[in-house]
């Protein structure tokens, strides 16, 4: 197409998701598009990102509109899309210098009709890939091939004296001046406004990704929350499971007690028997009461020792989402702008104080600055409030939960007997408060010996 050097060529420019440009069309190209004479068969089944420009004769960009065009999957346009392109792109805000003075620009963050927003798209302003400079290159290549008629030029001449030509070089100065002035104020603000533009790109951005982020955590930790509650459950089950246990054993020596005391008094009723026969059937009934008994014992007490070994798996697995639910709360408290060491001083100055129950302690009272301390070893933590080693406090902790004899017998089991609990960690002597009667004596045996060797 030719146009006359006073008007403006229109062209329509096409992008793909990445920015780049795909396609040039002129005006009446992309009128034959919509009138379905020829399709967009590289585009078919997408929305297309397009830009409807306006070039003047020197080849420079006067209007810029982003929109969005919508294409079937046989690369026709619909029939009823419909947008006033020139229209919305005289109605555009001032943008960028692109060679022809400020651009009248229309897009998705400035578009002149509310109601059409939805079917605009805002440009790239960064420095790697920036769309106006894209389509300024674009138009001053004119792959298109616009032509412009140019125009016919009268220079007249006339006479002027001295004062006329003194009076319009001051008059002309001082054109030039306010449209140097007001240049400089429009170039500021078009500054201003594509900065703010891509502020508000940026801004819309990192507020989808700390959502993102946010929906992801709060699901990770509503998932650790109930597995850890789960643990705490099963725990809680396993500790009652070991005290029904230790009640049925109770019961169980007091039954066999109470046989013994049945057939000691039937062996002492008997007269008339002979002596042989009365220590035959003593030894006889012994017997069976000594198997019966062997045999209840070691059944209870393997029940005792999977339910202990149950009861450490479920410690290790409390432990290990204690440790991911701290690390957790550590990366959300990096994300927020009030971090944890501020939160638990505004805490402190409101007047609340943390406070924590260990065994040995009590309801123990944890200042602000030792809470990363106490969280980052809460045992040791305890351990040093009691006054004795880490390693103590844990041997001391590991009794007072299972209060048994943990001396290991000839043939590597634990004796598994109960013992007297010790509450209080300083009282707790390892090896000594944790031993039977019967495993000490043993072990006193064995020191004598090997002292006398």
């Amino acid at each position: 197409m030719i146009f006359d050097a006073n008007e403006l060529a229109q062209a329509v420019f096409f992008f793909d998701e990445q920015g780049r440009l795909i396609k040039e069309l002129h005006i009446a190209e992309f009128q034959a598009v919509l009138d379905g004479f020829v399709g967009l068969s590289d585009l078919s089944g997408v929305e297309a990102r397009a830009c409807y420009a306006e070039i003047n004769s020197e080849l420079k960009i006067c209007k810029l509109l982003f929109f969005t065009l919508p294409v079937n999957p046989d690369g026709s346009i619909h029939k009823a899309w419909h947008l006033p392109l020139a229209n919305l792109a005289a109605s555009g805000f001032k943008g960028r210098d692109l060679g022809a003075g400020p651009i009248l620009m229309s897009c998705h963050s400035q578009c002149p009709a509310v109601h059409l927003k939805r079917a605009m798209w805002d440009p790239e302003l960064g420095p790697e890939n920036n769309t106006l400079l894209i389509l300024k290159k674009a138009a001053a290549e004119n792959k298109m091939g616009l032509l412009f008629r140019s125009p016919e030029t009268v220079a007249a001449h006339g006479a002027v004296d001295a004062e006329s030509i003194e009076r319009m070089e001051l008059e002309l100065g001082n054109k030039l001046r306010k449209e140097h002035a007001k240049e400089m104020r429009d170039h500021m603000a078009q500054l201003l406004k594509e900065q703010r533009l891509r502020i508000a790109t940026m801004n819309s951005e990192f507020e989808n990704q700390k959502q993102l982020a946010k929906q992801q955590f709060e699901q990770r930790l509503e998932s650790q929350n109930q597995a850890l509650l789960s643990s705490q459950q099963e725990l809680t089950y396993a500790q009652a499971k070991i005290s029904e246990l230790e009640a049925e054993l109770a019961q169980q020596s007091d039954k066999i007690a109470s046989v013994r005391d049945y057939f000691t008094r039937k062996i002492d009723d008997v007269v008339g028997s002979e002596q042989e026969q009365q220590l035959l059937l003593r030894e006889s009934i012994e017997l069976e009461l000594k198997a019966k008994f062997e045999h209840d014992d070691l059944e209870l007490k393997q029940r005792l020792q999977s339910c202990e070994l149950e009861l450490l798996y479920r410690q290790e697995l409390e432990e290990q989402l204690q440790s991911e639910l701290a690390m957790l709360r550590q990366r959300a408290e990096g994300a927020t702008s009030l971090s944890a060491e501020q939160l638990l001083q505004n805490l402190s100055t409101s007047g609340l104080t943390l406070v924590s129950f260990q065994p040995g302690t009590g309801h123990l009272t944890v200042p602000v600055d030792k809470v990363q301390q106490y969280i980052d070893g809460p045992e040791a933590y305890a351990a040093t409030h009691c006054g004795v080693s880490e390693g103590l406090y844990l041997q001391w902790l590991e009794h007072y939960k299972v209060p048994i004899c943990r001396a290991e017998l000839e043939t590597g089991a634990v004796c598994g007997e109960n013992v007297e609990r010790v509450d209080k960690p300083i009282d707790f002597s390892s090896g000594v408060s944790d031993r039977c009667p019967h495993c000490q004596k043993l072990a006193s045996r064995a020191h004598l010996k090997l002292a006398s060797t």
